[in-house]
């Protein structure tokens, strides 16, 4: 039988890279929902449709029952997630519009991306179970995506009486040596000789981009009945930007130029946080490939082929 599955904002890189791991597998087809698609990107048995999942027309173009939701769409955070005025915002786009989707179609499994922001600053994960600690986030973007989290706690719980497979991964910084990031960035303001700006003792979780959809593969093979929350982080301790710039200017033998931002300067990432990915290793038998400084090191290189 031929496994139904759509995936929401499939044109962002995590969706392409999750469609070009399943491209190739016969017995599934494929339903990519986002607003930049075109015609031309239809093939053999994936099908785009371009629209807002706010706007029921186009939604009505998509199968109502379906095996598996991947659901990828979401405003991401930046300094702007620090303000109550943009707060509506995050709601609507990242969770009214999981809301919407939970309620139109039939599904046997959906698999929701979160975020490293659903925490707060100096967090730390005592355990391998995630359901044994309550986050508080410290902007609006990581608000949006705890709200997301407990409504699908309540659809599994209440609506659906654990008859459904819900996975949320929780994940920091994905790197994708194809995209421009946070660590390409101070490798070419380093290779310029550009001063770098920096907060003082922040340290930040990175994660490479083939280790997160190894474990979005892992949850699309497995369909048990359970609300399960996995945090998908490398086995790495956080890494501080002096030391991330350290481990450049050295590979390079560069001098590096750097001051630390104005201490009444608000960082809206949550810093410091030390994360167990032990549920993941045991119950999804994941495990990551790539540590922070393997992930660094595969940037400098990517910079000079």
């Amino acid at each position: 039988m031929i496994k139904k599955i759509i995936i929401f904002g499939s044109s962002g890189f995590i969706g392409t890279k999750i469609i070009k791991r399943l491209k190739s597998k016969n017995n599934i087809k494929i339903y990519g929902f986002d607003k930049k698609f075109s015609k031309q990107n239809n093939q053999n048995h994936i099908k785009f449709i371009s629209g807002d999942i706010l706007n029921n027309k186009k939604l009505n173009k998509l199968p109502k029952k379906i095996d598996v939701i991947i659901f990828l769409v979401g405003k991401l955070g930046g300094p702007e997630s620090l303000k109550i005025s943009n707060a509506k915002k995050y709601l609507k786009i990242n969770t009214e519009t999981l809301i919407k989707v939970l309620h139109i179609f039939k599904f046997k499994k959906i698999i929701f991306i979160s975020s490293e922001h659903v925490y707060n600053d100096n967090f730390s994960s005592k355990s391998y179970n995630t359901m044994e600690y309550e986050p508080e986030p410290k902007n609006y973007y990581g608000l949006s995506k705890l709200v997301s989290e407990k409504y699908l706690y309540y659809f599994y719980n209440i609506i659906k009486k654990r008859k459904l497979s819900v996975d949320i991964i929780r994940t920091p910084r994905v790197i994708d040596k194809e995209k421009n990031n946070l660590i390409q960035k101070i490798i070419r303001k380093l290779l310029r000789k550009e001063k770098i700006y920096i907060f003082k003792r922040s340290k930040f979780n990175f994660l490479d981009i083939d280790d997160l959809i190894s474990a979005i593969m892992k949850c699309l093979n497995t369909n048990k009945n359970k609300y399960r929350i996995f945090d998908i982080f490398n086995n790495s301790p956080p890494i501080s930007l002096e030391d991330l710039i350290k481990i450049v200017s050295k590979k390079k033998q560069i001098k590096p130029v750097f001051s630390y931002k104005k201490k009444e300067t608000y960082d809206h990432n949550p810093k410091n946080l030390k994360i167990k990915n032990l549920y993941a290793k045991k119950e999804l038998n994941w495990f990551p490939k790539k540590e922070t400084r393997d992930i660094v090191e595969d940037l400098i290189l990517n910079e000079f082929e």
